[in-house]
């Protein structure tokens, strides 16, 4: 036996094959929105960390731009005060985000990784859906 550095056996992949120009029944239609929508969910969710914290202070709307963060539940742009403040950032800013609100008066933060990040917009159907029947 022999340790692999990065752990990879195998890499592998699957790949979606359906015509363009074939006759898509509603029923087609479904199934391709439903699989496209988990395919979305998953892929933003490996793209993001899910930061929550309690804030004192209203959080500056520059703040949550310079590390990317949004308020995924809507709320008060500034990020509210004496309330459960939850934003999403992008992976790589999340320790520099969690710093940001610590010197911002947060006693905790916590990151959490996401498992799917449902959104109204489907938009990898959305582009599928402009081209079928």
């Amino acid at each position: 036996m022999k340790v692999l550095d990065d752990g990879t056996i195998l890499k592998s992949e699957a790949n979606l094959v359906a015509s363009i120009g074939a006759a898509w029944t509603d029923a087609a239609k479904e199934a391709a929105r439903q699989v496209l929508l988990r395919i979305a969910a998953e892929d933003a969710a490996r793209r993001l960390r899910e930061v929550r914290t309690v804030l004192a202070q209203p959080l500056a709307a520059e703040t949550l731009a310079a590390f990317g963060a949004t308020r995924p539940y809507g709320g008060q742009p500034d990020g509210g005060t004496g309330g459960e403040t939850i934003l999403h950032c992008p992976v790589g800013q999340a320790g520099a985000l969690a710093d940001a609100l610590t010197r911002a008066g947060a006693q905790t933060v916590t990151v959490s990784t996401l498992a799917y990040v449902f959104r109204a917009e489907n938009p990898l159907y959305d582009r599928l859906a402009a081209q079928i029947t």
